[in-house]
Formats: structure tokens, sequence, C-alpha cells
């Protein structure tokens, strides 16, 4: 079972520099993982403060999404398409016939994180 835990940044007007909304982490399990996400405690108090998803309500403590391996609504939007995660798992699998990765299996967290914004301009 592996965790990984990903800092989450708000950065749009009228805040003027980037502001720490919280932490999303992805517990993967053999079978599949699951989503959580954690508000920080100044983004709570900021006058900025606003609920990012409807399965996110504004208070602390660690929110759990009951479908297993999937995201928050708030996060789908940056994750790949049905074509750009075939082509994701195309490179996972050469880089994995390569030797360059441990397995050629993607989790929900690789495709929300595998997306680059060079990529999509």
């Amino acid at each position: 079972m592996s965790r990984a835990v990903v800092d989450v940044f708000a950065h749009w007007s009228p805040i003027d520099k980037p502001l720490k909304v919280g932490q999303l982490t992805y517990v993967d399990t053999s079978r599949s993982g699951v989503f959580s996400f954690s508000y920080e405690r100044d983004f709570l108090q900021s006058e900025y403060r606003i609920q990012i998803d409807p399965l996110l309500q504004l208070h602390s403590g660690e929110h759990y999404n009951d479908t297993p391996d999937k995201n928050f609504r708030a996060f789908l939007d940056s994750c790949p398409d049905r074509w750009g995660r075939i082509l994701m798992q195309r490179r996972a699998a050469i880089e994995f016939n390569k030797g360059l990765r441990p397995t050629a299996r993607l989790t929900e967290l690789d495709y929300l994180l595998g997306v680059h914004d060079s990529y999509r301009m």
C-alpha cells in the first residue's frame, strides 16, 4: 500500500499570491485507491474560502470519497479524457518495457499528475 500527498493551491483573482487550500491524499491498495482531502486551517479562516467541491464541506478534518478509485469533481477537470488516458497508458507500457517504470499500471493519481499544461497549449 502506498500513500501520496499533494498540496493544493488557489491562485485565482483577487488572490495575489498562491494560497494553500489543502492536501489531496491518495492511498493505493492492490485492488483500488481512495482519495481524501483536508482543508488548510488558514484557508478556512481566509476571506477567499470557498467550497471547491460538493463533497468537500468547509470544515476541518479529512473528507473521503466513498467511491473507490474516484477523485473529487474539483480535480477531475484536470484529468485527461479517454483519448488522453489511452496515450498515457501506451507511454507507461513503453516505459515499463524499457525498465523505466516498476509497473505499467496507472492510478487515478497518475492521471491527475501526469497531465502537464505545456502539453495542452
